[in-house]
This record gives C-alpha cells, sequence and structure tokens, in this order.
C-alpha cells in the first residue's frame, strides 16, 4: 500500500504544480494588492498538498486526478493528464524507450516506483536532517543572548536580526545593529508574530520535505518567504512618512544576509531579496479597493477549480453479461497462502496437477474468493513452475467490492491487472528474492504465476506470494 499511496503523492505534487503556476499568473497580474492576500493565495496550494481529501464539482480545472495511472502497473508507465494530444505523444515515447536498457523487459512499473519510493525517503530524511542541524546551531548561538525587553534579545553571535522560537517566540538582535534601525526591526518581526508567520514557514518547509521531489514546490516555497516578508513590511511601513521609509531601507540594507541561501530557519529581517523589498519600500502606496476585491475573486475561482477535482461520469459497466455497475477501481494488494503439504511430492513430472474446486483457497473476502485450480509441474531442464488461481465471486449484496484480474481502461476496453507486489516467496522460515513473476492472465477469471523450481523445493511450511489485484467498487442495477 505504501507504494500505491507513493503514486498517489506523486499525482497530487503533480496538481499542485498547476495551481503553483496559477498562483505565481496572479502575482504577477495584482503585483500592487495587498502582499498579505497573496501569502493566503500560496496557503491554497498547501491545502492542495497536504488535504486528504477533494469534493466533487462541476467547476473543477483538474483535468485528471491520476496522471500516472495507479490502477494498473503495466509493463511500463501510463500516463493521463486530461490532454488527449499530450498523452498520446508521452506514452508512445514510453512504449518505445522504457524497456530498451533493462535486464527484465517484463518489469512493471510497480517496481520502478518502489525504487523511487525509496530514494524519496532518503531526500525526506536528508532535508530534514540538514534543517534540524541547521536549527541547532542556530539554538545553541543565541544561548549568549540578554534580555533587553520581554521579547527582545540582543546577540554578539549573530549578524543579522530574525525570529527565533515556536511557543514563545523571541526578536533577537545583533549586538552591532545601529540603535536608529532598532525600532523598525522590532516593529518588522514583531509583525512576524503578530501573523504567526513562524508558523507558516514551518508549514511551509515541511511541506517543502514532503514534496522535495518537485521543482515547482521549491519555487512556491521561495515566492512564499518573499511574499510574507513584504507583508511584514507593508504593515510597519504603510505608517510611516518618505523619510521613515528611506531609514527602514538602511536598515533593510544593513542587516542584509549575502549568498541569497534558501531560508528554512527562522524569520531573518534582511534574509531574503532585499534589493526589491527597498524598491517596494520606497515606492508603497495604499492598495486600491478594487485590487483586493480581484485577488480574492482569483483566490475563490482557484479554490474552486484546483481544491477540487472533476465530478466521476456515468458509471460503466464491469462486464457486459452481468449486471452490475462500476463506481471505483484501484489496486488491492494481498497475500495468497497455499499449504506446502497440498503440492505433489515431487514437482518434476509430465503431468500438471488438477485440483479439486475450492481445495485449496488461497485468499478470501467477504464477496471474493481466490482458490488454486492448477499445477504446471515442470521437466527436469525446466525452472519454473506454473501455478494457475481462479478469482470467483459468491452472491454479493447490493453494493459492495469485488476482486478480479481485469481492469477497466479508459477506451472501455479491458486489460489484464494482476502483478506480483515484489519478486519474493516466503514461506514460514525463509524468504527468496526474485523467484516469482507473472507470466500471463488465464481465460475469463484465471490468472497465473510462475516460481523459481529450486526455490520451490526449498520452501517447508505454507507458501505466500504476495500480488495485487483490481479492486472493484460497484452496486447491483
Amino acid at each position: 500500500m505504501q507504494t500505491i499511496a507513493f503514486v498517489e503523492l506523486i499525482n497530487e505534487s503533480i496538481i499542485a504544480g498547476g495551481l503553483i503556476l496559477a498562483v505565481i499568473l496572479v502575482r504577477l497580474i495584482c503585483k500592487n494588492a495587498p502582499k498579505r492576500l497573496r501569502c493566503a493565495l500560496w496557503g491554497l496550494v498547501g491545502v492542495l498538498l497536504i488535504c486528504p481529501f477533494s469534493i466533487e464539482s462541476d467547476f473543477s480545472m483538474v483535468l485528471s486526478t491520476e496522471i500516472i495511472d495507479i490502477s494498473t502497473y503495466d509493463t511500463r508507465p501510463y500516463i493521463t493528464t486530461g490532454i488527449s494530444a499530450v498523452d498520446t505523444k508521452i506514452n508512445g515515447l514510453i512504449e518505445e524507450h522504457y524497456l530498451e536498457k533493462t535486464d527484465k523487459p517484463g518489469e512493471p512499473i510497480f517496481y520502478t516506483m518502489t525504487t523511487l519510493k525509496s530514494v524519496w525517503k532518503i531526500g525526506m530524511a536528508v532535508l530534514a536532517g540538514y534543517s534540524l542541524l541547521a536549527y541547532l546551531r542556530l539554538r545553541r548561538r543565541v544561548l549568549t543572548a540578554m534580555k533587553v525587553e520581554e521579547d527582545v534579545w540582543i546577540c554578539d553571535e549573530i549578524k543579522s536580526p530574525f525570529v527565533f522560537g515556536l511557543f514563545r517566540p523571541r526578536v533577537y538582535l545583533p549586538s552591532a545593529l545601529e540603535a536608529s534601525y532598532q525600532e523598525y526591526v522590532i516593529a518588522h518581526e514583531r509583525a512576524h508574530i503578530r501573523h504567526l508567520d513562524h508558523w507558516w514557514k514551518l508549514i511551509g518547509f515541511a511541506i517543502l520535505v514532503i514534496h522535495w521531489f518537485n521543482p515547482m514546490v521549491w519555487i512556491a516555497y521561495v515566492l512564499l518567504c518573499r511574499d510574507i516578508e513584504l507583508a511584514c513590511d507593508e504593515r510597519v511601513v504603510r505608517e510611516l512618512d518618505f523619510e521613515e521609509k528611506k531609514a527602514y531601507s538602511e536598515a533593510l540594507l544593513d542587516c542584509s544576509i549575502s549568498g541569497g541561501r534558501i531560508a528554512i530557519g527562522p524569520l531573518a529581517f534582511g534574509e531574503i531579496n532585499v534589493k526589491n523589498r527597498i524598491k517596494t519600500v520606497l515606492t508603497y502606496r495604499k492598495p486600491a479597493l478594487w485590487m483586493m476585491f480581484v485577488v480574492v475573486a482569483f483566490g475563490m475561482v482557484l479554490a474552486i477549480g484546483f481544491l477540487t477535482t472533476p465530478k466521476t461520469d456515468e458509471h460503466a459497466d464491469i462486464w457486459d453479461e452481468n449486471r452490475y455497475t462500476i463506481l471505483e477501481q484501484k489496486i488491492y494488494e494481498c497475500t495468497l497462502s497455499i499449504p506446502k503439504e497440498m503440492l505433489p511430492d515431487s514437482i518434476y513430472t509430465d503431468e500438471g496437477h488438477q485440483f479439486r474446486e475450492r481445495e485449496i483457497v488461497v485468499y478470501q473476502t467477504d464477496t471474493t474468493i481466490i482458490y488454486l485450480d492448477h499445477v504446471q509441474l515442470a521437466n527436469e531442464s525446466d525452472e519454473q513452475l506454473y501455478f494457475d488461481f481462479i478469482c470467483t465471486y459468491e452472491d454479493i449484496p447490493a453494493n459492495g467490492k469485488i476482486l478480479t484480474i481485469n481492469r477497466r481502461a479508459a477506451n472501455g476496453g479491458y486489460t489484464f491487472a494482476v502483478g506480483v507486489m515484489n519478486r519474493t516467496l516466503r514461506d514460514e522460515h525463509h524468504s527468496y528474492e526474485e523467484a516469482v513473476q507473472v507470466r500471463g492472465g488465464g481465460g475469463g477469471n484465471m490468472f497465473e504465476l510462475c516460481v523459481d523450481t529450486e526455490v520451490c523445493k526449498k520452501t517447508v511450511g505454507t507458501i505466500l506470494i504476495d500480488v495485487y489485484l483490481n479492486e472493484l467498487y460497484y452496486f447491483a442495477k
């Protein structure tokens, strides 16, 4: 299930990329709008990236919620953007080149995603670890700070003012800061605290850690940090005359931090894009009321368009010959359990082994039964054993779910949807890597797995084979 959840995360991140582009466009159109409203637009991106559910709407701008199709792990990836011309081009290239340099031509996309999931976890650990080390290093620096006011401290070990702390945030000033600048700096940093920016920045960085693989999320985080600083600048300078704005700009320049790094720590006064901030401060004008309404309107359009998903189309029949109508389909993972003592004594013979129907039930739910139907035994020179399984279902209630080896494709046809979650055959005592493969689907509701012969001989207790099937939620007509 973790791999499927990772694919869903990728799809969510790609959709968020479209919303990020839309927010950037609104920022350009409404560049004179209040900066705090621009921060609110980034909040929509955060909601999309962390919200585990969505509401269906006729006004959704999302073309496809499964850009990478997680309902079929075929021998190659399958992309569904919702734009047919793009899908045709990309999927054609994938089909032509995906298997060019692989040693396992039948290796499904499932295993590729499993590898990428591991890389994703490593990336999260590195980014989170780096942030933690930076936090601890800064915390050690401010231990020598001296209290000036209730929430203001002066420290010899820092070069720029910043807010530090979550539950009891404090303003830290460098001891070298000129006294004439302190009033402006403190006003700016207290504006951060009043707006809870130290929390919003932390939440933004946590989202970045999860979606570090998406360059659009990095861009969104950098722009969020800029808008947060501009919003606090705006709050402070709206009550200042031109000479005071010049003094405020000089304070920005004096406290600027070199290096252009992406800020993941506290809210530092001169941390981000000082040149643009000075220009904004000196040219500040109170935003027109109509501009505020325009930004709010854009925000409502983006919220409805990207935080909702398209309504599902009319449900299509699962099979033409039955009375069931599909509501949803997704991958379902299960483990088939085969008692070793039920297999033939010898795996080398010219004949297969046919079992009585449901003599060996290997998996069962309220509606679905999977049983071992036939074992095709190997010749002396053969390297694999072939296990045939029947996937069937009982009389089922008016609504429910069943497992099947078939998946309904976008074009209305059906594709074989059985796969092996990993290539490991297990028993009560051992685990054998690279032991199981899918050979293909049989007729109707039959599927076949091929198992390494030598591995099967070594198994001791119950044989366990991890597979995935198609799970269908339905209602009866």
